[in-house]
């Protein structure tokens, strides 16, 4: 037996959530449930596996691929919502390495303290990634994500908390001596903490001689009724790291949190040419939309992030994709900061000598260019990495037209790869080898579409822009042959 893979859902492998976890099986992989309809489910208690948790054996719940929800919350996604009983938690983890991702967690009711995620004591390795978090509810100290006063740790990324009473994130560690330590990545936290509690979007507490360690890149954390990057250290320790979050007070600077940061950024849903703003799709309560709007020049959000690929401190993260598996900018540009990306569209500009007007004698000659540059995305790496896609980008250079020694038939299949250069990170070159073989009735339209392959960034092809032509040269001989017959007759 290795890793398992069970559907949860009507008519499928577990009728509900509940039933698949009390049959998971760890001994000798992960014991994944994938949701495959839109039914709202009820509670989930992670604990008592067969075998033991490790990073590579453990407890998932995710979303079929179909039921995935788009960033924004509705009815139409893999979802787990609803008032809890007790213990008061949508999600309770007591299992460790649990992974939870791609779900719509959604807290209703009114119970004082209630959570959507509760990581219990002792639990480590836990992973909540790409999930949509929220509350209608209106109990008092209701929290997005909790852990209490003993020693637990674990990774959120590429979430998006918001509505909570309490906080979106509260790490309570307010008596005892254990040590808790987490990382949170690029996620986005929005109107938390405004009720009596008044802490924040995310929430630190260490009291009595406890330690918690939080590690911080990429957030964005706006409109939180306390601070967006609260600490409450009493008597115990809090060891804050991080670099590049985003938040509407100055509570970055209060924790030492100052490389890369945009604070006093104020919260909208309408553009910004200037000025200092996190600006979402939508902001209206009930109809939440977190993702960003655009990348206009007042949206401190877009490209100040830090590349963090590679960084990852959970194998299982991926931090090169958005809460809905955009790819994320690295280097030029940056990654945007908090739960979602927005790249610029890549495009891909035709031009070269091939584009004057060619014609078929041209082709036979050889020597006009092809030149692809490229606009929002790079060519893959200089060296042995560019080399594998040259054929690639030779196929993709295609025909209209199928005439038996036309383009796709003898330039296509005969070019060598060394014709193609990768002049610079955005400008590959294609210089047309002699083709004596090319023989056309009509002219042909020639379009260049590039591999994703051969991109860095891009997860489709992108075609080039123009197309360019190849004339029919007409040689006469036809012409002149019936002429002679017809003196002949």
């Amino acid at each position: 037996m290795a890793d398992q893979t069970k559907t949860i859902g009507s008519g499928q492998d577990y009728a509900t959530p509940a039933l698949w976890e009390a049959d998971s099986d760890v001994s000798t992989g992960f014991w994944k449930g994938t949701i495959e309809d839109t039914t709202a489910y009820g509670e989930v208690t992670f604990s008592g596996a067969t075998g033991t948790p490790t990073i590579n054996n453990y407890v998932w719940l995710t979303s079929a691929t179909g039921n995935r929800h788009s960033g924004v919350a509705g009815t139409g996604h893999a979802r787990i919502e609803g008032t809890p009983g007790t213990p008061a938690a949508l999600l309770t983890i007591n299992e460790n390495f649990t992974r939870i991702d791609y779900l719509q967690i959604k807290l209703t009711g009114s119970g004082s303290s209630d959570e959507a995620i509760r990581i219990q004591s002792n639990t480590s390795g836990v992973l909540i990634s790409s999930n949509i978090i929220y509350s209608t509810g209106t109990g008092a100290s209701q929290d997005g994500i909790y852990t209490g006063n003993w020693a637990c740790s674990g990774c959120i990324d590429n979430n998006i908390i918001y509505g909570f009473d309490r906080a979106g994130f509260h790490l309570q560690n307010y008596t005892g001596s254990a040590t808790q330590t987490w990382n949170a990545d690029l996620n986005t936290l929005y109107n938390n903490g405004g009720g009596a509690a008044n802490e924040g979007n995310i929430s630190v507490d260490a009291d009595g001689t406890s330690t918690v360690n939080i590690n911080v890149y990429n957030n964005a954390c706006g409109s939180g009724g306390g601070e967006d990057f609260r600490a409450v250290a009493g008597t115990g320790t809090i060891n804050w790291a991080g670099t590049h979050n985003a938040c509407s007070d100055t509570s970055l600077t209060s924790r030492g949190l100052t490389t890369g940061a945009q604070e006093s950024l104020t919260v909208t849903a309408t553009t910004q040419s200037s000025g200092s703003y996190m600006v979402f799709k939508n902001i209206t309560g009930g109809s939440e939309d977190l993702q960003m709007l655009d990348e206009a020049a007042g949206n401190l959000l877009s490209d100040n992030g830090t590349n963090r690929v590679g960084s990852e401190p959970d194998a299982r993260q991926d931090f090169s994709l958005d809460i809905v598996g955009n790819t994320r900018g690295t280097t030029s540009p940056s990654p945007d900061i908090g739960a979602s990306e927005i790249l610029a569209a890549v495009s891909a500009a035709l031009s070269g000598t091939a584009t004057a007007s060619i014609t078929e004698s041209d082709v036979v000659t050889g020597g006009k260019t092809i030149i692809l540059t490229l606009t929002g995305d790079t060519w893959v790496t200089a060296g042995a990495t560019f080399d594998a896609q040259r054929q690639n980008i030779i196929d993709g250079i295609d025909s209209a037209q199928a005439e038996a020694a036309g383009w796709d038939a003898t330039w296509k299949v005969n070019e060598g790869v060394t014709a193609v250069v990768r002049t610079s990170n955005t400008v590959v070159t294609v210089t047309m080898t002699a083709e004596s073989g090319y023989d056309i009735t009509a002219q042909e339209t020639i379009t260049a579409t590039i591999p994703a392959t051969a991109l860095t960034t891009s997860v489709s092809a992108v075609v080039a822009s123009p197309t360019f032509t190849v004339d029919f040269v007409s040689t006469g001989i036809t012409v002149f042959r019936r002429r002679i017959e017809a003196r002949a007759v």
